[in-house]
């Protein structure tokens, strides 16, 4: 990866939010080896994410500068300046900061916002960035692209290095994170000054990327649509706002806010509010589709007279047709409700892993491994069942 990184410097490459940690870890061992060479900081590059709303770009930051100060400057403990009483991180305690600022909360031409002019928000920036040079951290200017009157300040800074009178930290690595401008989110181009002097790179997510960064803390019917349905559940700002202008939207970030909202609530289906909560997180879209897988796997009360008794006529023909009909519609809610209430019982009993393994065979290569993916999400422990290592041989070829 970042050998494939290399050779786009320069340019906007597209990367993953779970790429973004190699990019850090590069670029600030690339500045370190430049200025200890050249003897200056004139030469330390800072760096630009770009990407469409909720992508996933803030909270991949967060995690992406704990793997900085992990790997590059071997300190574990990462002080976020805004959740520590306001107090810069000390290097000689072995701490890395991470200062996160975002300059969008004034427009001269919004009328409803406070005025606060370009050199009270110099004077704020100068309070908060640390004046100690042996400071070792990320600075990372979140929306910088809301706010075209500030646009200078950034460029003095990846420029010049300075701020007024303020030095930039020889270790400080600076990020510039925000939209493009198109992305319906009221943000500018970045100027000629700000690309040339920074690495560009454009934040892009789908549900496979989705799930492999996050997947491990996501509600199981959150993964089943991410899984069953693709981009077409995960992905909706396009679609939803040429057809619902203004209203929620699925993307990373949305999703994993509904899953934290149904896992630590307590959210059931009969809760009044799950519906509302549902469609105004994530639109109407992907907000119906999840409704429905939800609604069915909660009907699924002839399950186990499936699961035991397969070979009966009358399941053998339930199970026909639900294999046999068109993978579309109110068919695939049906199917893959069905996958998600099977895994759902595996949370707190991992043994019957094998009885639900021998019944989903007789479903689909898509099926099967949709219940082989959500059973592991609901209990790694079914992976010490017999029927597992066979799953893994036969389909080894698909997701494994």
């Amino acid at each position: 990866r970042e050998d494939r990184m290399s050779e786009t410097a320069g340019v906007s490459a597209t990367i993953r939010p779970n790429d973004m940690s190699t990019v850090l870890c590069q670029v600030a061992r690339t500045n370190m080896a430049v200025c200890k060479e050249e003897g200056n900081t004139l030469s330390k590059k800072g760096i630009m994410f770009l990407g469409a709303n909720g992508v996933g770009k803030t909270h991949a930051c967060r995690e992406a500068v704990d793997v900085l100060a992990k790997e590059v400057y071997g300190m574990d403990t990462v002080v976020d300046y805004h959740r520590s009483g306001f107090r810069h991180s000390d290097p000689s305690k072995g701490e890395f900061g991470l200062i996160l600022f975002d300059p969008s909360t004034w427009d001269e031409w919004d009328l409803t916002m406070p005025k606060v002019t370009e050199e009270y928000y110099k004077k704020m920036l100068l309070e908060l960035f640390p004046k100690d040079p042996n400071w070792k951290g990320a600075i990372v200017i979140d929306e910088f692209a809301k706010n075209y009157n500030l646009f200078k300040c950034w460029s003095q800074i990846v420029t010049a290095g300075v701020l007024d009178d303020w030095l930039v930290p020889e270790h400080a690595l600076i990020v510039l994170m925000g939209n493009r401008e198109g992305d319906n989110s009221s943000s500018h181009s970045a100027t000629d000054d700000l690309t040339s002097r920074t690495k560009r790179f454009t934040v892009v997510n789908d549900s496979t990327g989705f799930l492999e960064y996050e997947g491990h803390s996501l509600h199981p019917i959150i993964i089943a649509c991410c899984k069953y349905f693709g981009d077409d559940f995960a992905f909706t700002q396009e679609r939803e706002q040429e057809q619902n202008p203004g209203e929620p939207f699925a993307t990373a970030r949305t999703l994993k806010g509904l899953s934290n909202d149904m896992i630590h609530s307590g959210m059931t289906i009969e809760d009044p509010i799950a519906y509302a909560s549902v469609i105004g997180t994530i639109g109407l879209m992907a907000g119906q589709t999840l409704w429905q897988v939800w609604q069915t796997a909660e009907d699924w009360g002839d399950l186990d007279g499936l699961i035991d008794n397969p070979d009966d006529p009358e399941n053998r023909s339930k199970i026909a047709e639900m294999r046999d009909a068109d993978n579309e519609g109110l068919h695939a809610i049906r199917v893959i409700s069905m996958m998600v209430a099977l895994s759902q019982r595996l949370t707190h009993d991992h043994t019957q892993f094998d009885k639900f393994a021998v019944f989903v065979r007789n479903f689909g290569a898509e099926q099967r491994v949709a219940f082989y993916y959500l059973a592991q999400k609901a209990n790694p422990k079914v992976r010490n069942e017999a029927e597992f290592a066979k799953i893994i041989t036969d389909n080894q070829h698909y997701y494994f």
